[in-house]
């Protein structure tokens, strides 16, 4: 082993040992099963939790998904502030926008969050846009999409809303506008 690489070993933790944890899942004392569940919802593990949720084990099956949504709910958060929901098909040049060209798990989305009743004090406008935003975030997440990927399609969909209320005179929305590049960089 070369100085370097020793350096290396001594200041880089141990990569964490996912597998055993997902076995750990199903194990047959409670402190073992707690401890697993609480070290995978802190990795970013979400792949491995996914393929757990399969387990014809139900302990681990359940135990799994809890710890995938504490996952999937940490990195939505850090994905905030979220774009509207219709940036990602908007047209920004033609001022329209065709929501049949949404892909079909946004349309699913989209439409949810106009069915499901809000109450929030202090209104966003067009809050049902950033609501379907935040519920397919999750959706993808859930599915085993990197919070990086999805950091980049919604870096976009911020540009393309910045540029949408630049050019249709939205200037009452003005405060709703994320820098994308800032938001790219995950500033």
């Amino acid at each position: 082993m070369t100085a370097l690489a020793f350096l290396v070993a001594l200041v880089l933790p141990p990569e964490p040992d996912v597998s055993a944890w997902v076995g750990n899942l199903g194990h047959a004392r409670y402190v073992v099963r707690e401890h697993a569940m609480k070290r995978l919802s802190e990795t970013n593990a979400a792949r491995q939790l996914i393929a757990a949720t399969h387990s014809p084990d139900a302990e681990t099956s359940r135990r799994a998904s809890v710890a995938l949504g504490a996952i999937v709910e940490r990195e939505a958060a850090a994905l905030e502030p979220v774009p509207e929901m219709d940036s990602a098909w908007r047209d920004v040049t033609g001022h329209y926008y065709d929501a049949s060209k949404a892909p079909p798990a946004m349309q699913e989305c989209l439409v949810a969050a106009f069915v499901t009743p809000v109450s929030d004090p202090n209104p966003v406008p067009y809050r049902a846009y950033y609501a379907a935003t935040r519920a397919w975030v999750r959706q993808q997440l859930a599915h085993g999409t990197s919070a990086p990927l999805l950091r980049l399609v919604l870096a976009e969909m911020h540009r393309r809303d910045a540029d949408f209320l630049a050019r249709s005179g939205h200037g009452e929305d003005a405060a709703l506008v994320v820098d994308a590049d800032a938001y790219r960089r995950g500033k």
